[in-house]
Parts: C-alpha cells; sequence; structure tokens
C-alpha cells in the first residue's frame, strides 16, 4: 500500500512527498505498538503526538485531493 501510495503520490500536484515517508513512519510505530516486545521498546508520547498529527495532515490532503477532483 505504500509503495502504490508513493506511486500515485508521485503524479499528483496535491500531494506532498512527506506524505509517503509519513506513512512508512506510521507503520513502524504500528508495528511495534502491536508487536514488538522488552523494555527496548516504546513508543514515546511525542512520538504518538507526532504520530496523530501526521495522520491528520495525511487525511486532509486526501479530502482536498479527492474533492479538487469531484
Amino acid at each position: 500500500m505504500r509503495s502504490e501510495f508513493a506511486r500515485i503520490a508521485r503524479d499528483e500536484p496535491g500531494l506532498e512527498r512527506g506524505l509517503a515517508s509519513f506513512l512508512a513512519r506510521a507503520y513502524n510505530l504500528k508495528t511495534a505498538a502491536d508487536y514488538a516486545v522488552g523494555v527496548d521498546v516504546v513508543v514515546s508520547a511525542s512520538e504518538a503526538t507526532d504520530a496523530i498529527d501526521g495522520a491528520a495532515r495525511f487525511v486532509g490532503a486526501i479530502e482536498r485531493v479527492l474533492s479538487e477532483k469531484r
């Protein structure tokens, strides 16, 4: 999904390049939160806050692009 989004975003001027890298970072956080064990694996409050903010930007960008295409 991430690689397909990166391919689509590359040709879509309304989507910033950083959104594809956001997906990769968010997926890594999700994986750590879901499956990682041990004291060395921690998702900090700051990382979680950044991911939530990034998700809001991501959804907002997709909404703008889709509304422009209607």
